[in-house]
């Protein structure tokens, strides 16, 4: 399982800041990998962030305890932030906690899923030939929203400015919660593991609302390729 929101790179100290205040699963290093190494920064008051980021303008990695946290910054669009969990980790209860932590940093959109929930909301297969042909697509909250998903995080903002129906999705969820006023935490299910059992539902609301991604346009228009090129070029449009 993951976690994923979009920000502002503007805000990126106000993100660290609020990830420190966490009850767990607070970051304690900064670096450029993966893995922990002997060159990460310590992250506490006497860091100097700025320093760091200017020499890692394209992103890096917070460690802590249970997850890895993993930035990537963007000048031209939104820059992401993706949070991933050790396997026997279960941080269903604490993801609320992370929204309102994160709330300084004006996210605009997030969500929780697992892997397979993900590649069916935004990867397509075209065959050609003998080739399996696997793209990501939707993934530009410039142009949408990139779907709904088990947990899903729109801010007002994103609201207003894709023309979303809040209400039809406030409708269709267990439970959602407004966020300081700004945004919107919606629970479609809390079994992050059994997400099937929702994705008919969850399918329907991406194809039928306007300003949601929904990638049946995009396999709809693959039919009609006959080469990768064709491919490459049709999914390029999706982004």
């Amino acid at each position: 399982m993951k976690i994923c929101i979009y920000f502002n790179r503007d805000n990126l100290s106000t993100l660290i800041e609020g990830l420190c205040l966490l009850s767990s699963r607070r970051p304690t290093y900064l670096g450029i990998s993966e893995k922990r190494q002997k060159a990460d920064w310590p992250l506490n008051s006497k860091t100097d962030l700025d320093a760091f980021v200017k020499d890692n303008e394209v992103g890096f990695f917070l460690h802590a305890q249970k997850c890895l946290y993993n930035i990537t910054l963007n000048k031209r669009s939104f820059s992401t932030l993706v949070v991933y969990f050790e396997p026997k980790d279960n941080p269903i209860s604490w993801i609320e906690e992370f929204f309102e932590k994160v709330q300084a940093c004006s996210p605009q959109f997030g969500y929780a899923a697992n892997s397979e929930e993900f590649e069916h909301r935004n990867q397509v297969f075209s065959k050609q030939g003998k080739n399996n042909i696997y793209s990501w697509v939707g993934r530009s909250l410039e142009k949408y929203l990139p779907g709904v998903y088990s947990i899903t995080y729109i801010s007002s903002q994103q609201i207003a400015e894709k023309e979303v129906d809040i209400e039809l999705l406030k409708d269709n969820t267990e439970t959602w919660k407004d966020i300081d006023g700004v945004g919107y935490l919606l629970v479609f299910s809390e079994k992050i593991e059994e997400w099937r059992v929702i994705s008919d539902k969850l399918d329907l609301i991406c194809k039928n609302e306007g300003g949601i991604f929904s990638k049946h346009v995009v396999e709809q228009r693959l039919k009609n390729c006959t080469n990768f090129l064709e491919v490459c070029a049709e999914t390029d449009k999706w982004e």
